[in-house]
């Protein structure tokens, strides 16, 4: 039997059936990742950016055990990624990826020492591995992350966080809607360009809705945290 044989025995018998959500930039690896998952019995949800990521998560009903990202992409990097995810799917797991090494990495602050991270690139035996290892773990890959049993990270850096990600979409939207209202001005108006323009503000405002429902679950899970603080107080005294 070859070496590549035995690889693809040992990948086989660390077969799985949960839904793993799938984010990296380049779309190659992005392509191949899913065709690796999918072999392994996997159901493979997949996006190019974290705010497809995000948006997808926020649409999806059903439960999304696994989520495997590659740490350095534009805008928001994996951790803050799956930070921001956790906050509405609480038991989520999650692993990174990234051509950098495991040290490197944790190196730069961007991901914890103690999570998951499989190096760039891997082989199927190699992920099929560590996918069981995280989905595995008796809890979620978050517990690595929580300052307390209420947020995962200090309230105002999650804010810090959500603010930046808010002023992305607005910004977009009044640059957008000056330059409409410019197109509008002339003597003969593009409609063609002033519609797609206006498709652009749609994208955006949706953008900073999905925003706006995070904050409002962090407010709420941060407001009851504080009243079962407040509540344990009262009892032992």
């Amino acid at each position: 039997m070859s070496r590549n044989d035995n690889h693809l025995n040992d990948a086989a018998e660390l077969r799985g059936h949960e839904t793993v959500l799938l984010v990296e930039d380049e779309p190659s690896i992005l392509a191949i990742g899913k065709r690796m998952l999918e072999s392994l019995g996997y159901r493979v949800l997949t996006a190019g950016r974290p705010e497809e990521a995000i948006a997808l998560a926020e649409k999806l009903a059903s439960e999304i055990h696994l989520l495997l990202t590659d740490v350095i992409m534009p805008r928001m990097n994996g951790m803050d990624l799956a930070t921001r995810l956790s906050l509405g799917r609480p038991g989520l797991k999650y692993m990174f990826m990234s051509g950098y090494t495991a040290d490197i990495i944790s190196k730069q602050g961007i991901v914890k020492e103690g999570v998951l991270f499989i190096q760039k690139p891997f082989t199927i035996e190699d992920l099929a591995a560590k996918v069981r290892e995280a989905l595995e773990a008796s809890k979620p890959r978050a517990e690595v992350f929580r300052k307390d049993d209420t947020t995962l990270f200090p309230p105002d850096e999650i804010a810090s966080s959500l603010v930046h990600d808010l002023n992305q979409p607005l910004t977009g939207i009044l640059g957008n809607a000056q330059a409409a209202q410019n197109l509008l001005k002339r003597e003969i108006p593009d409609l063609e360009e002033t519609q797609n323009i206006l498709a652009d503000i749609v994208e955006d405002v949706k953008r900073a809705g999905i925003v706006v429902n995070q904050i409002h679950r962090v407010l709420k899970r941060t407001t009851a945290g504080s009243e079962r603080r407040t509540t344990q107080m009262g009892a032992q005294r």
